[in-house]
């Protein structure tokens, strides 16, 4: 999971807490090592030892406090009722709640100036680029054919209930097309093959590379969008707000900066700069006094904006503060597989996203978008 996705998942499950236990010496005493003994180490430090955690050999709160992996494991296991296991005493509400409280003090004080590695720089693979585009644009087709996915709805997976939240039928319909995959758009180059890491996964750092050669082939693939036949106003859901001419009254500067800046944003998933702003106004007003039309000048700075690293590339600026356009790109990416939309990044923009109950209530939200069966496929 990526960090900084991981420490406001973190920070959410702690700031929830009813009382605050420190993981000293006391707690490690009175409260864990005697649970341990009488709950865990039948399985987890006797003669055989489960999933390679021996918490008889774990004697002190130090001890403990130099395994942060293991807390983590202990967090998810006992917060997912993993365990104990199904067949063995189970502990009440009040004793799993504390132990949670005491394994999360004990990870804040064993994770306390750690130096946190930083997520390495990603390119959009094909699925992840296919559905950015898609939701850019307002596209109704798909970019290309997509045979990675192994397997889709025919039937809705959720439905809405009385209650506002969405709920899964008993039994949903689903094919595969991997050998068949539905068309694309007429006319649009390929995208670049990647390799595919072990174990078939297509999400990895170190394999989605981008050198100059498939720069280019970007650049091609992202032109050849904007120009293909099927590339009009009735397949374009943004084609009014961004690629129509406007009135002929309008102040030409002032309206192309107007659509400009929403659309770099959610291309970019953060705010362009103003510097960076005003390079893409002056080249659709050079295009148009070029005698360029309007709609055609709009095209061509969009597939600039395909074609730059900051809309191939997901990475995380050098900063010791999170980054809250990060955050919204890692739920955007994992729930929808795709960017985050404009409402997300104005939360990110306004900070509104780092408050507990408003991620809550985004992230209730995405579920409740119809992109979430992508994730769900």
């Amino acid at each position: 999971m990526n960090r900084l996705l991981f420490t406001g998942v973190l920070a959410l499950a702690c700031a929830f807490r009813a009382n605050s236990f420190g993981a000293g010496a006391g707690d490690f005493d009175d409260f864990l090592k005697p649970l341990f003994a009488e709950r865990c180490v039948k399985c987890h430090g006797g003669e055989k030892t489960k999933g390679k955690v021996n918490l008889k050999e774990i004697g002190s709160a130090a001890q403990l406090l130099a395994k942060p992996e293991l807390l983590k494991e202990l967090i998810e296991v006992v917060d997912a009722r993993d365990m104990p296991p199904e067949d063995e005493p189970q502990p009440s509400d009040l004793e799993r709640a504390r132990l949670l409280e005491v394994l999360r003090a004990g990870l804040r004080e064993a994770a306390a100036g750690a130096e946190v590695s930083r997520s390495p720089v990603r390119r959009l693979n094909r699925f992840q680029y296919n559905n950015v585009v898609k939701d850019l644009f307002g596209l109704k087709p798909d970019v290309f054919p997509l045979p990675e996915k192994l397997m889709t709805r025919l039937s809705p997976y959720l439905r809405a209930s009385t209650g506002g939240n969405a709920t899964m039928p008993d039994q949903v319909e689903v094919a595969s097309f991997a050998l068949a995959p539905k068309p694309g758009m007429k006319e649009v180059k390929p995208f670049p093959k990647d390799l595919r890491a072990a174990h078939g996964y297509d999400n990895q750092a170190n394999q989605l590379t981008l050198s100059p050669l498939l720069l280019d082939a970007f650049l091609r693939l992202s032109v050849s969008i904007v120009e293909s036949p099927d590339f009009h106003q009735g397949n374009v859901g943004l084609w009014d707000d961004f690629f129509k001419e406007p009135e002929g009254d309008a102040d030409l500067a002032q309206e192309v900066r107007r659509r400009l800046e929403p659309f770099l944003m959610q291309a970019f998933r953060r705010p362009a700069d103003k510097a960076t702003l005003d390079r893409y106004v002056s080249y659709v007003l050079g295009k148009t006094k070029r005698g360029v039309p309007f709609t055609e000048a709009m095209k061509k700075v969009a597939s600039a904006a395909l074609s730059s690293p900051k809309f191939l590339y997901r990475y995380e600026p050098e900063g010791a503060e999170p980054d809250l356009f990060v955050l919204a790109s890692d739920l955007a990416f994992f729930l929808w597989a795709s960017a985050p939309d404009l409402e997300l990044l104005r939360l990110a923009e306004s900070g509104e996203l780092a408050k507990p109950e408003v991620l809550g209530k985004t992230i209730d939200r995405m579920l409740s978008d119809p992109r979430v069966e992508r994730f769900l496929d």
